[in-house]
């Protein structure tokens, strides 16, 4: 277990330094002097900076960010499916609301029918810069549907659950917090950090080829 342990760490530094050195059209140790234009080749909006790349650019925030995400929520979801066999989890289904709002649809939901609690957990992998204005957004945007839940639902307590890392696999202590919540293995952050940073290495050399 430690080599395995040890032999990930090692990966997941090698990666995140390779990727600090790619050649990006602007800014960071790898770049490229020869471009004139340091517009974002795929979105042409933004600079083309290693972080825009990782978690900023619009045309991958409807492919390779949300495939990322949904990793990452595959795996919570598959340990509160393990953990919580006696209660109902729903993932990436919308919640029908005696009136509009506008916000209805979390990742996922854990209800336990016994207690009449339910959580409301919610996904992200933003740039390390945003982990808390990610956190407090994540609240905000689903305060009102909670509130509906639990008067629709007859529900004690309904939470919101932010469950967020960084895009170079960051662990802010509000991801320590959402685990023992949710009442998964505490080691599940490390599964969670190799996904997260696979798949930010991939996509970061799949953008790269273009």
């Amino acid at each position: 277990m430690r080599v395995m342990c040890y032999k990930y760490r090692m990966h997941h530094i090698h990666a995140t330094k390779e990727m600090m050195h790619l050649p990006t059209k602007a800014g960071g140790t790898g770049l490229d002097k020869t471009l004139t234009d340091d517009k974002c080749r795929v979105c042409n909006q933004q600079q083309e900076t290693i972080e825009h790349i990782m978690a900023g650019c619009s045309i991958l925030a409807s492919t390779d960010y949300i495939r990322r995400h949904d990793n990452v929520a595959k795996i919570v979801h598959k340990h509160l499916a393990l953990h919580h066999n006696l209660i109902e989890s729903k993932w990436n289904q919308s919640v029908i609301t005696d009136r509009t709002i506008n916000y209805n649809k979390p990742d996922i939901i854990l209800m336990n029918k016994e207690h009449k609690k339910t959580y409301l957990v919610e996904i992200a992998v933003p740039l390390p810069n945003n982990l808390q204005r990610r956190h407090t957004e994540k609240i905000q945007k689903y305060i009102e549907l909670a509130a509906e839940i639990k008067d629709m639902w007859e529900q004690q307590e309904v939470k919101i659950i932010p469950t967020i890392l960084s895009a170079t696999a960051v662990i802010p202590h509000t991801l320590h917090r959402a685990i023992q919540q949710l009442q998964m293995p505490e080691m599940i952050y490390k599964e969670m950090q190799q996904t997260v940073i696979l798949d930010t290495y991939a996509l970061t050399r799949k953008f790269l080829q273009h």
